[in-house]
């Protein structure tokens, strides 16, 4: 195996496993986490404001919206990054305990 394919592998490796750690702190973080869960419900009520705001946060379909529909769907927006904020906090909380639980039995050994 040529020294870039090996890189690709274990890139590729790598990737994945990360994807699957995010995704169980996400999903632990979704099941803990009250903030979160009303930043999600709150997504669902700006989506199901009017057919129009879902359809172009959910299908990029550009409609003529209403002065309080582009309201809703800012808000929206505003939301999603309050979300993202939240995902990124709890990844790096569990990566910060992770890495001193990690140091710790590497150090007792």
């Amino acid at each position: 195996m040529s020294e870039e394919n090996a890189s690709k592998f274990f890139e590729n490796y790598f990737d994945s496993d990360l994807q699957e750690y995010i995704y169980d702190i996400l999903y632990y973080h979704q099941k803990n986490s009250q903030k979160y869960n009303d930043l999600i419900h709150e997504q669902e009520i700006y989506k199901s404001s009017s057919e129009a705001v879902r359809q172009v946060l959910e299908r990029f379909i550009p409609q003529k919206l209403s002065e309080e529909e582009c309201k809703n769907v800012i808000k929206f927006i505003e939301n999603n990054n309050l979300m993202m904020i939240e995902e990124c906090k709890a990844s790096y909380r569990q990566g910060v305990i992770d890495g001193m639980n990690r140091k710790k039995m590497l150090s007792d050994e």
